[in-house]
């Protein structure tokens, strides 16, 4: 009767992740890191459900095969038991950073405590170091069990420590999301370890996964697929009620790439591309969490931000002009990437709507433009 009960509960929590893989796959920005990252977070715990089943299924089988295959599949389960953490601890790290060199840093100090576990997991089928089995062929925990609690409490504790300690560089409400993800899974695994026999880790999990990925559903539906900033359609709303409701002194940029048709015609659309991502990254470390940045549409961008005065609109361009001279200055591409930079406060009383707004800004940039090629 448990394993009838277990099995629908595993197989709910597995069709759920299911439908989550196969919908993240669907969409345009299933290439982009954060999208790949979340893919194997999904297929990792869809393994562990498996996995956890099956020991339960051999547990307390007296035949040869089935006692080798509950070695096998323990050993399995406390290899995979850390993934979904990990991979979310890397998903963290890129959405805060978005930096693919400290990603691969951050991945291999993960890396040298996974290892441990791995190394154990697989001599403990001899040693009976993280589980044994007694003479009913029932697993039962050893006496390292806890190293594996402590290292997953480490990266539960960093995980939640992370986004918390660089909530400025990231919105409240992907901090909220992040912090939303970690709660199933902490209630999960605290049962579990509290109560003796309950296995709730990677179901829990799966809720987590569920939660977070409403959010990034949403958050597609608001962005740039490419650049991941927001798209032209958040903008006009971001507008509409930034005009209705602001009463703070605010202004905008509009941003385009200089001679980007010649990046297009000479090195290919592959490469335009690659200088349209690298351009939203620079713009997007060059200013505050709060800012609102989207992509407005080609080659152009649109920065909404609040000031305290109005020179401080002429201090962030001359900041994001720096911040392309530095770039170019490390050689990265056989291009240099520079931009036109319009940028104006908003006049409640000079512009009606927020199209006049961005008609004025974006002329001011073209002037801009005309001066540079000079």
């Amino acid at each position: 009767m448990y394993l009838i009960k277990a099995f629908e509960s595993y197989f709910i929590s597995f069709s759920v992740l299911l439908v989550i893989l196969i919908h993240s796959h669907k969409r345009k920005s299933n290439s982009n890191v954060t999208s790949k990252i979340f893919k194997w977070l999904i297929l990792s715990d869809m393994a562990g459900l498996v996995l956890e089943y099956l020991t339960w299924f051999f547990n307390g089988r007296m035949d040869n095969f089935y006692f080798s295959m509950l070695k096998l599949t323990n050993v399995l389960v406390f290899i995979v038991c850390p993934l979904p953490l990990i991979l979310w601890l890397l998903y963290e790290d890129y959405q805060i950073f978005n930096k693919t060199l400290r990603l691969k840093k951050t991945a291999i100090i993960i890396s040298i405590f996974y290892s441990y576990i791995v190394i154990n997991s697989v001599l403990s089928a001899f040693t009976g170091w993280f589980f044994y089995f007694n003479i009913h062929n029932e697993y039962v925990r050893g006496p390292y069990f806890f190293h594996t609690q402590l290292i997953s409490l480490g990266f539960y504790l960093y995980s939640i420590y992370l986004p918390v300690k660089n909530r400025s560089l990231i919105s409240r409400r992907y901090l909220m999301a992040m912090i939303k993800f970690l709660i199933p899974a902490i209630v999960g695994i605290s049962l579990q370890m509290m109560f003796y026999g309950l296995s709730l880790i990677f179901s829990s999990t799966s809720i987590s996964i569920l939660i977070i990925y409403l959010s990034v559903q949403n958050r597609d539906l608001e962005r740039d697929y490419l650049t991941g900033l927001y798209n032209r359609m958040e903008l006009d709303k971001f507008l509409s009620n930034k005009i209705k409701n602001s009463s703070k002194l605010w202004g905008a940029l509009m941003i385009d790439i200089d001679d980007f048709k010649k990046i297009n015609d000479n090195y290919g659309h592959i490469t335009g591309d690659r200088a349209i991502i690298r351009t939203s990254e620079i713009i997007k470390n060059c200013f505050h969490a709060n800012d609102f940045i989207s992509r407005f549409g080609g080659d152009e961008f649109v920065v909404i931000l609040d000031i305290k005065e109005e020179k401080d609109l002429d201090k962030v361009t001359e900041r994001l002009q720096s911040k392309f001279d530095d770039y170019n200055k490390s050689k990265e591409n056989p291009y240099e990437l520079s931009i036109s930079i319009g940028g104006s406060l908003y006049d409640r009383a000079k512009y009606k709507n927020p199209d006049e707004f961005i008609h004025f800004i974006d002329s001011i940039m073209y002037k801009n433009k005309g001066k540079n090629q000079i």
